[in-house]
């Protein structure tokens, strides 16, 4: 009598063998399931027509997943926004850094002393007995135009303990509010930049808060000298201390080419409240001889334990960024009349007029102004066109723009009323 169903009890384990089944004579609909256990060897993509998802336990790891190999056809609508949005991580405007590319520069000078500002947003800091020039630079890694870069003329070959250079930004406190650090809820970020050193070894730099009350150091090498090479850290959120989440110093992040032990024994990723939490890791001294370079640039500050690809953003919309802190009038130092490139009023008196300069965004705070350029000159129109130059008073400036006013022009033929135009360039800062 035929058989009419063999029962899986009843084969013997390595009883049957590939070559007693012709092909084709077991089809998928004969198959209700195989164990695991059962399947040795490998079963190659062209055996599988498909895998329903209920058949699918456990995890797939990266390292199961061959580069390339998942196109957009394979994720659900929306999976991967879902879970970025679990992870608190947005796809634009993630980098905490504004300007971390170094392409906006509007000072457009070489920067020598401490604490000043060199490229938009980033200061040079130095304490030591070298002599330094922190600039713009067009040495770059590819993709990059630009990097800050600082050059040492006159080496200083021993750094004493309180001794230090280096490069840091000022984060606004509103930028980092989704940060929640200060509490139980605080997130992880992760920091990442392209770097360059004459000198190879260990260097160091830390995230802080406004009064460094809250620290936190971190290290990286530099491998192989005069080399652009790319470097990440994450740090842990911080649980405690005060952070400003309003318009003031929110979070500092710097790095040292040299810091001195006294700065620097802290632990990696690890907060900690006193100034010896600057730095950790025995760092080197970068800036030892005549002729050594320290240059960064992509340098950013994201939510998140994974670095991701550096944030390019518009031009246009990065200078935007940058002119909250500081901007200058007539940028290119034009001289002449209305519509020349200053900006526009009109006279009050035979002997005085005034201007209002209405900035392109609202800056962080009300601005000081101070007076620049080669061009500044008063030009009024009227039966008779007049120009001089003369000392200007700023009687107001505000968030939102400033009123200049001259009170001794002195060119006959004016009148109440006449036009007229400053082409002085003005220098607005709101910097943290």
């Amino acid at each position: 009598m035929p058989l009419n169903k063999i029962i899986a009890d009843s084969i013997t384990d390595g009883t049957i063998v590939a070559a007693d089944i012709a092909d084709g004579t077991i089809t998928n609909a004969k198959i209700v399931s195989v164990a695991n256990t059962k399947i040795t060897g490998n079963i190659i993509s062209s055996q599988i027509t498909s895998v329903a998802n209920t058949q699918l336990t456990g995890t797939i790891t990266g390292s199961q997943i061959s580069s390339n190999t998942l196109s957009n056809t394979v994720f659900q609508t929306g999976s991967v926004e879902n879970y970025m949005s679990a992870q608190g991580t947005s796809f634009g405007m993630r980098n905490k850094i504004i300007n971390g590319a170094m392409a906006i520069n509007q000072r457009n000078t070489a920067v020598t002393a401490t604490e000043t500002y060199g490229v938009d947003r980033f200061i040079f800091v130095k304490g030591n007995d070298a002599t330094e020039s922190a600039a713009q630079s067009t040495d770059a890694p590819t993709g990059f135009s630009y990097s800050f870069r600082n050059t040492i003329s006159v080496g200083d070959a021993t750094i004493g303990a309180t001794q230090y250079s280096g490069f840091k930004q000022n984060i606004e406190g509103y930028n980092i509010a989704d940060l929640a650090f200060g509490t139980a809820s605080a997130k992880s970020v992760t920091i990442s930049f392209w770097i360059r050193s004459s000198v190879t070894g260990v260097y160091t730099g830390d995230i802080a808060n406004s009064d460094f009350s809250r620290m936190c150091p971190f290290n990286f090498t530099i491998n192989a000298a005069n080399t652009w090479e790319y470097k990440t850290n994450t740090f842990p959120g911080c649980l405690d201390g005060t952070w400003n989440t309003t318009n003031g110093v929110g979070m500092v992040f710097q790095i040292y080419s040299a810091l001195g032990s006294t700065y620097a024994s802290g632990t990696a990723n690890t907060w900690g409240s006193s100034g010896s939490n600057f730095g950790c890791g025995s760092p080197v001294n970068g800036i030892a001889s005549n002729g050594n370079i320290f240059a960064w640039t992509g340098v950013q500050l994201e939510k998140g334990s994974q670095a991701t690809p550096f944030e390019y953003k518009p031009h246009g919309t990065e200078l935007a960024l940058c002119q909250r802190y500081f901007q200058k009038t007539n940028p290119d130092n034009v001289s002449g009349g209305v519509g020349s490139g200053g900006y526009s009023g009109s006279c009050f008196s035979t002997g005085a007029a005034g201007v209002t300069y209405q900035f392109p965004v609202q800056m962080r705070a009300a601005p000081t102004v101070t007076r620049g350029g080669t061009s500044d000159t008063w030009w009024v129109a009227g039966s008779a066109s007049s120009t001089g130059t003369a000392t200007t008073t700023y009687t107001l400036a505000t968030r939102n723009g400033v009123y200049s006013e001259i009170s001794t022009l002195n060119n006959g033929g004016i009148s109440v009323g006449f036009p007229c135009a400053y082409n002085g360039q003005l220098s607005i800062s709101a910097e943290l």
